[in-house]
Parts: C-alpha cells; structure tokens; sequence
C-alpha cells in the first residue's frame, strides 16, 4: 500500500474538532492492506461478503473506512490526532505482510471484531 496524496475530504465531518482526509493510492486497496491499516488497533470491522467489500477501524481518537478495490480510503481523527494517523498509515507497506489474524493489533486489544457475519467480543474468542 503506497499512499500518494492526501485531500482534504469533501465529505465534512459532523462532529466538531475531527478532521478528515481522503488517502488516495497508487493502486487499489487489497485485502492485505486492509489486515494491515487493521493492526492500528480499535474495532475492526470487515464485511467481505458484501458486493462492494467494506472494512472500518474506529478508536475513540479516529476512524478509518474504505471499500476493497477503491484506490483511496478515508481517514477522520479527533483534532490534533491527524499527523499522528497519518504517520501510522504511511509506514504501513505492502512489503510487511499483514498478520492473517485480524485479532493480533500493533497497539490496542479490538473491542469487537466482525468478519464475514461473525462476531467475537474479544481476541480469545476470535482464535475459538
């Protein structure tokens, strides 16, 4: 995943103090660019059986959503959380494969994980 802009999102957000951008690609998102951006840590949210496959990290501090094949996701982070996102996102690569295991996250614990219509509350239910 090699990000090569960032715009302003023409989507604003609705709650005051977040900031959002639109992260365009060079190429479009892959499955395992989405395992990766998913290891920042938060819910993960992953709905490959839709037609058009959806995937969302949220944490209290930012939200990240995008569409499986689409050459852009959107990024939205509470003021001053912004750079910070961007940093994390940026070093992710396509070079560093993805853990195949959503539940393993770079920072924090997932607070529920929903992959193909299944719901696990926690990391140890998400290995049963």
């Amino acid at each position: 995943m090699n990000i090569i802009d960032k715009r302003k999102s023409l989507e604003p957000c609705t709650e005051s103090g977040w900031d959002a951008a639109d992260l365009l690609l060079e190429a479009g998102l892959t499955e395992e660019d989405i395992l990766s951006i998913s290891r920042i840590g938060g819910s993960f949210l992953f709905l490959k059986n839709l037609k058009k496959p959806f995937f969302k990290v949220e944490s209290h501090d930012y939200v990240i959503k995008g569409v499986l094949g689409d050459p852009f996701f959107r990024a939205a982070a509470y003021s001053g959380k912004m750079e910070e996102l961007l940093r994390l996102l940026s070093s992710l690569s396509s070079e560093i494969p993805a853990h195949k295991d959503p539940g393993v996250r770079l920072f924090k614990k997932p607070q529920t994980i929903i992959i193909e219509g299944k719901e696990c509350e926690d990391e140890e239910k998400s290995h049963g």
